[in-house]
């Protein structure tokens, strides 16, 4: 099943999304319609409709670093034993079409294709077997980095929230609609376009830190909840790492994909909100 977050005449909506457009939900929210046993269309179908991205303000967003050895190599660090976990506000987020607000404070901003997951229970204290079943469906984010904001530290929240820079989307893909490898990985190809040139491209397989694992771990520290996304982490293959290194500049165009869930295309403005 395609779900998406889109805007109808009511206000944002959860639908289902087909080949004739996108049919409406009751629920407003992904955690919503993931607490929720009411999947009854609510609408009529919407054509063409206004794709939104899948976090509302109230969404909580885990983000992994470090977790595909090419990047950890290209960026000069050790393989980690355990994974390295930052936050992202849903401020930060925009729709998978949206323009990319470059912020008039950083010279240093970098792409970052990644694999998302949607949680679709609660999860504590949990086995990697129950965060598998917990896993409500894939979407993509590009964590777009001022990479000279989060050098400015060791923490590295203010390279990674300034606002309207953080495509997600354009759909929610459950689980039964992806391959996975032989231990039940999800295992698609992403890839990072910057002006139509390939920048970054891997499989979802080589995570180092795979999808239930990752749960896992947050499970021992919070409880997960339906609407909960934790992007996976970028491959290598970012600007940063580039000779000479490469920074996003206005009128670029991003375009990350992922077999089976689609594309988020990007243009990259500086703007009145920066």
């Amino acid at each position: 099943m395609r779900l998406a977050r889109v805007l109808t005449e009511n206000g944002p909506r959860i639908a289902s999304i087909s080949e004739d457009g996108a049919t409406p939900l009751a629920a407003t929210r992904f955690g919503d319609l993931f607490m929720s046993a009411d999947r009854q269309p609510a609408a009529d179908v919407v054509v063409d409709p206004v794709m939104l991205n899948p976090a509302d303000e109230t969404t909580r967003i885990f983000c992994v670093g470090h977790n595909y050895r090419h990047h950890i190599e290209e960026m000069g660090r050790s393989v980690p034993e355990h994974p390295t976990i930052f936050f992202k506000l849903p401020s930060a987020t925009i729709g998978p079409y949206d323009d990319i607000v470059l912020p008039a404070h950083s010279a240093a901003m970098d792409w970052e294709v990644e694999l998302a997951v949607i949680v679709g229970a609660d999860l504590r204290d949990a086995s990697d077997e129950q965060c598998r079943a917990a896993v409500a469906g894939y979407t993509l984010i590009n964590d777009v980095t001022e990479r000279d904001w989060q050098r400015r530290t060791s923490q590295w929240f203010l390279g990674k929230n300034f606002e309207r820079t953080t495509p997600l989307g354009p759909v929610v893909v459950t689980p039964e609609d992806l391959p996975h490898d032989h231990a039940g990985n999800v295992d698609i190809e992403i890839t990072c376009e910057v002006n139509g040139v390939v920048r970054q491209r891997t499989r979802t397989g080589d995570l180092v830190f795979p999808v239930p694992r990752l749960l896992a771990c947050l499970s021992r520290v919070v409880t997960l909840r339906p609407g909960d996304i934790i992007a996976t982490g970028t491959p290598g293959g970012v600007g940063a790492a580039a000779t000479p290194p490469t920074f996003l500049r206005p009128g670029d165009t991003i375009r990350t994909s992922a077999t089976g869930i689609g594309s988020c295309v990007n243009r990259c403005r500086t703007g009145p909100d920066t």
